[in-house]
């Protein structure tokens, strides 16, 4: 099987013109954003023609971060998942699903090559998202023992990324998970 990697270095086999477009995701923590924006960064050293689109919240600081690195942002707005109020937990899971909507649309206007996740509740929607349109996509787990939007992403990734080799051992699915370190 095809890795995300092949997918950025193939990059122009599916596009007449222009580079690999790669969709990124997560925040919510700088630990979710510093980890994509290096990401970006290496793929714009690797590739100048990369086209980079950086999908976030509004209110995450991402919307701050992200157009302060020069990537494209565009946001979706979505909720944590926690505490124990029944409330918040519908309004979280209406905006997850109005989530996954908004960012259906938006893959299919940028038409990304791959996708990558690294982790905090925008990831989920988004990563879904990308899922659902055929796009193949990967997470980084940027810490030993995976968050929960990384747990429940792995059945619908390609290939999982992680900072610790050991990680592997917390995840189903270990013959998807590849050590690259932490970006």
């Amino acid at each position: 099987m095809a890795g995300v990697g092949d997918q950025v270095r193939a990059g122009t086999a599916r596009r007449a013109a222009g580079g690999p477009r790669i969709l990124l995701s997560g925040g919510g923590t700088a630990g979710h954003i510093a980890p994509a924006l290096a990401v970006a960064a290496e793929l714009r050293s690797v590739r100048p023609d990369v086209e980079l689109l950086y999908v976030g919240t509004p209110s995450g600081l991402e919307a701050d971060l992200v157009p302060r690195a020069g990537v494209p942002f565009r946001e979706v707005p979505v909720a944590a998942l926690s505490g124990r109020r029944r409330g918040r937990a519908i309004r979280a899971m209406a905006l997850a699903g109005g989530a996954v909507v908004r960012a259906r649309r938006l893959l299919g206007d940028f038409r990304p090559h791959a996708a990558l996740g690294t982790g905090g509740y925008v990831a989920g929607p988004v990563v879904l998202a990308a899922y659902s349109r055929g796009v193949p996509a990967a997470i980084h787990e940027q810490n030993l023992r995976p968050g929960i939007t990384n747990r429940w992403l792995t059945r619908f990734v390609r290939q999982i990324y992680v900072s610790f080799a050991a990680s592997q051992d917390h995840f189903a699915t270990p013959g998807k998970v590849v050590f690259t370190g932490y970006p």
